[in-house]
């Protein structure tokens, strides 16, 4: 950390004096994720932003839950959970699309999905159990629009950071519509996510 810092002299602190105060809980250490955690407290006594500290083998339970999502909002129903927002993305970056917008799925805001792999399903909870370790492998909807007859559809569920890209696509998108209303075409959008 301080081989790397862009302040030579690490903003007036004493590295060594840092270390021999978090030396003490070393003792304490289990594992890299907790080694990480004390080096972070140790580098944040000196105040410098954008020093993460990152790396290393993180321990992970191989019997975790991998959760997966379909990209949309729901509200429950007596008959199924209604479809109230389906994130959308770039237009012009197909492969970007969720896994309700691809052609030839034909699922819409105000649908009503009723069951995943026949499992009925009312609310986001049921949504969320029934996607349980499924992200990357096809799933079989039964969703009715309106008055029809329900229909089966196949689809493929993302994991759930891809979700959160998705959820923050969508927003990035409404709001690019919000300011080519409001600009009536004379104002551009550029958004830039994280400064990079």
């Amino acid at each position: 950390h301080r081989q790397f810092s862009f302040d030579p002299a690490m903003r007036g602190q004493d590295w060594n004096a840092v270390r021999n105060r978090y030396a003490p809980l070393l003792a304490r250490v289990n594992d890299r994720a907790e080694l990480d955690d004390l080096l972070a407290q140790m580098s944040a006594e000196h105040g410098i932003l954008h020093s993460q500290v990152r790396g290393g083998e993180m321990r992970a339970d191989p019997e975790a839950v991998a959760a997966a999502a379909l990209g949309a909002t729901y509200t429950p129903r007596a008959d199924g959970a209604r479809i109230e927002r389906i994130y959308r993305t770039e237009a012009e970056l197909p492969s970007e699309r969720g896994p309700l917008e691809p052609p030839g799925v034909d699922v819409r805001e105000g649908d009503v999905l009723q069951a995943i792999d026949g499992k009925p399903v009312r609310h986001a909870g049921d949504i969320a159990n029934a996607l349980r370790q499924r992200a990357g492998q096809q799933v079989l909807l039964t969703v009715r629009r309106a008055d029809a007859a329900a229909r089966k559809v196949v689809v493929v569920p993302v994991a759930l950071d891809r979700d959160a890209q998705l959820r923050y696509g969508d927003w990035v998108q409404a709001t690019r519509a919000k300011v080519e209303v409001a600009g009536n075409g004379r104002i551009g959008y550029l958004h830039l996510r994280a400064m990079v």
